[in-house]
């Protein structure tokens, strides 16, 4: 797993790492704005995003195995 900054990330949350978090859903090309409030709509498409991407846990929480594999895409698209 990839190295992440800060921990799981989940409803009721704000701030820079869940702005980070929403920016890089949004480069990864899922249509979310970035706003820093983990709202029903960023829980909804990192819910989305585990369903492709790690089937082994969706509940829309972004933990650090989630975000690293976010970070981990990313990257390997460049």
């Amino acid at each position: 797993m990839d190295a992440v900054a800060g921990g799981r990330l989940g409803p009721g949350e704000s701030g820079r790492l869940v702005e980070d978090l929403q920016a890089d859903l949004a480069a990864f090309g899922y249509g979310l704005r970035v706003h820093g409030r983990y709202d029903d709509e960023t829980r909804a498409v990192v819910g989305a995003f585990q369903r492709h991407w790690r089937q082994a846990r969706v509940d829309g929480i972004a933990d650090l195995e989630t975000r690293g594999r976010l970070a981990r895409l990313l990257r390997e698209r460049v």
